[in-house]
């Protein structure tokens, strides 16, 4: 009588081991980033990397808008400080809805910016707690945050 092969289950509790260890060596994706930049460092491939990646949230802090709005509302102030603060909260009063949202969204990224601990922009922030600096590209900066999480194991 022939003995049966051990080779195919062999091969199988291979393949299964190899299987588990390749999960093991991936390194944990990121699920969120946070775009620290300035209106002139926005990039175009923002939706398109949103797309490709919808498991990780994108969120954009544009850290230069209200250093912007300050520069529109004192344009053409009166010297006197008196008129120039009466006239400067009579322009804030009349800010759309929109514009005041984005004031707001403007103040509240600089203060992520600063409990998230970033030193300068353009960053990008990973998970809360990985940062990539000078970087304003998405994709660059997921391939530097991937390199580090391999580097660093499991």
């Amino acid at each position: 009588m022939k003995k049966p092969s051990l080779l195919i289950p062999l091969c199988v509790v291979m393949a299964l081991l190899l299987g588990q260890q390749s999960q093991a060596d991936d390194p944990v994706p990121a699920t969120r980033m946070d775009l620290f930049i300035t209106a002139d460092q926005a990039t175009n491939q923002l939706d398109a990397f949103a797309t490709k990646h919808p498991e990780i949230t994108l969120r954009v802090h544009t850290l230069d808008a209200i250093e912007t709005l300050k520069d529109e509302l004192s344009n053409g102030l009166p010297a006197d400080p008196r008129e120039a603060k009466r006239l400067a909260l009579a322009q804030l009063k009349q800010l759309s809805k929109d514009e005041r949202a984005e004031l707001e969204h403007a103040a509240t990224s600089i203060a992520i910016a600063l409990q998230q601990g970033v030193m300068k922009y353009p960053a990008i922030v990973f998970d809360r707690a990985f940062v990539v600096y000078g970087i304003h590209d998405p994709y660059r900066a997921l391939q530097h945050f991937q390199r580090w999480r391999l580097a660093e194991g499991p």
